[in-house]
């Protein structure tokens, strides 16, 4: 154990530990620090609040991981790996041979709908933007929002298991004043891969949205049954309906 850098002129075997930082050109064991560990190749696990290592079998469990080729877990804010052979979970996964796609879509929330879907080969990131024209500016919507989901390939056909937060608008992405409206969608959605970079995708959701706005912009969303709840003295609306999409997978 040490304070400031524990640095390995040869390779490890064991437990390398530091209030600070952990070096090694090749280690068997675990790397436990509070800054940085490194290790250009690594059997075991890394513990930090920044790891580094080359080729990885084992796991990166910190806030930062960044690996050349990892064979196991990557946990953390912040996952970076040129391949995987393993899984990522994370806010923001980049994985080399991993998810990297834009979605197009239309639904009963938003006709016009984009994602930019990243992440390990089983567990991505979801960040979203909608926009619903309408007949007026009352029903003009603006969506944005941020999700997680697990992905299931078997052959051509895959699907994808998500949960979105989204924040749902009037007028204006960014209008002063437009009140407080919280989206939740939990969607299932099949595809099918024609080509490499295209896939169809469809799929239902389970829509739940909370408005705190006192207002009825948000008559119309749902195109099947609704479950309704207004409390407040009628400011706070909660809405639960059944919706669909379809679209494409780039």
């Amino acid at each position: 154990f040490t304070v400031g850098a524990n640095i390995a002129g040869g390779a490890l075997k064991g437990v390398q530990a530091s209030v600070g930082a952990n070096v090694a050109p090749s280690m068997v064991g675990l790397q436990a620090s509070s800054g940085l560990n490194y290790a250009r190749e690594l059997r075991g696990a890394q513990l930090s609040l920044l790891n580094v290592g080359g080729d990885v079998s084992g796991a990166q469990v910190g806030l930062v991981n960044i690996a050349g080729k990892v064979d196991g877990l990557q946990l953390g804010l912040l996952n970076v790996a040129r391949e995987s052979q393993g899984e990522a979970l994370g806010l923001l996964s980049f994985i080399g041979n991993g998810q990297a796609n834009v979605q197009l879509w239309a639904s009963d929330v938003a006709y016009t709908n984009v994602a930019l879907k990243f992440g390990s080969q089983h567990f991505h990131t979801l960040l979203t933007l909608g926009f619903n024209p309408g007949t007026n500016t009352h029903r003009r919507r603006y969506v944005a929002g941020f999700g997680f989901g697990t992905h299931i390939p078997t052959g051509r056909l895959f699907f994808d298991l998500d949960a979105i937060g989204t924040s749902v608008h009037a007028d204006n992405l960014f209008r002063d004043g437009d009140g407080l409206n919280v989206l939740a969608q939990l969607r299932l959605v099949a595809g099918w891969q024609v080509a490499k970079r295209f896939a169809l995708i469809g799929g239902v959701t389970g829509n739940t949205l909370v408005t705190w706005d006192n207002g009825d912009r948000w008559e119309e969303l749902g195109i099947g049954p609704e479950w309704r709840s207004v409390s407040d003295g009628g400011r706070t609306t909660v809405r639960v309906w059944p919706g669909v999409l379809l679209g494409v997978q780039l």
